[in-house]
């Protein structure tokens, strides 16, 4: 089973993409600039949580488990690409729409959206909740997604990408809300194995494929707390690894290590592999294929100079995965 069989056409995708790249030079980018003047450069990005949200319903059905995380999930992927950006964040705006509002639902979300901005010091300032009869399948069934303002950070020098530069790979905490079209594929392929059968029998897997997806902002603090330059950074979202092309000049690209192993095993990241190993045996797919689909492990991307990589950071929350050529 591949991407497009579950419903999504990526190719697709990217050609509307590019049709649309004449309405402003920020389209393409992980988060749009807009310049006032010298002293107010704000960062914008808009972004949802797809179909993870319909997952989380289907598994509250099953055993009434909270769906606070959509809600973090909707912070945390508009905000990791208002970092990409050098953006300190400003406020959070949410949009909730449904079939028939349920108060439990809404709330759980919303709260999952305070407790994000919450961790970045910010706020939910407001929003939308649209009550629309008959636009979902099910009336248990929502679509949630976000807009969020940011303020550029600017820094005295901010080196241009070389070659070899090395790559460093934040890790994720678990898919993040990529890829759930085709999670939700597999279940459903096998009715004697499918949803029930998992939350029932394989919790882990459920709470894998649920958790929420990581914020990055305080491990970039991190990493500059200790003098390196950042040249560049990638929110590893829908495309995967891909997504590093993004920030690099037209005449380099990502070069991954033959030893960078996908996911990144350890003893401080087991719980990827198993979830990644039932993904791969069921649907099939090649490593390639997997890299272009999900995070596999990977959930933000630095590019940095290879003489910063003498200082040290914390390799549990880390790996090098390559270099720029």
């Amino acid at each position: 089973m591949n991407y497009k069989n579950s419903g999504v056409d990526t190719k697709l995708s990217d050609l509307l993409v590019e049709d649309i790249l004449g309405f402003s030079s920020e389209i393409g980018k992980f988060a749009a600039n807009f310049f006032i003047d010298k002293n107010n450069n704000f960062i914008s990005s808009c972004d949802g949580v797809g179909t993870k949200t319909i997952l989380a319903s289907e598994v509250k059905k099953i055993c009434n488990h909270p769906l606070n995380g959509l809600g973090k999930d909707c912070v945390a992927m508009v905000f990791n690409d208002i970092l990409c950006e050098n953006g300190r964040p400003l406020f959070f705006m949410d949009y909730f729409s449904t079939s028939k509002l349920n108060r439990t639902d809404y709330l759980q979300v919303l709260s999952g959206m305070r407790d994000a901005c919450k961790e970045l010091g910010i706020q939910v300032i407001g929003g939308e909740t649209a009550e629309m009869p008959g636009m979902f399948k099910d009336d248990s069934y929502f679509d949630v997604c976000g807009f969020g303002l940011g303020v550029k950070k600017d820094y005295d020098y901010i080196p241009q990408i070389q070659y070899g530069d090395v790559v460093i790979g934040l890790k994720s905490s678990g898919l993040h809300s990529n890829g759930f079209s085709l999670i939700r594929k597999l279940f459903e392929s096998n009715p004697d194995y499918g949803l029930d059968y998992y939350v029932e029998n394989h919790w882990f897997l459920i709470e894998d494929l649920l958790r929420p997806t990581k914020l990055y902002h305080e491990s970039i603090e991190k990493i500059r707390d200790k003098g390196i330059w950042i040249k560049g950074m990638a929110h590893i979202t829908g495309g995967g690894l891909k997504n590093v092309d993004r920030i690099l000049p037209k005449n380099k690209s990502l070069f991954l290590y033959p030893e960078f192993e996908v996911p990144p095993i350890g003893k401080e990241f087991p719980w990827f592999q198993l979830t990644y190993e039932w993904i791969q045996s069921r649907s099939r797919l090649s490593l390639q294929e997997m890299r272009n689909i999900f995070n596999c492990g990977i959930g933000f991307v630095v590019v940095v100079s290879p003489v910063d990589m003498g200082l040290p950071l914390n390799s549990n929350e880390y790996t090098i995965i390559g270099e720029i050529q």
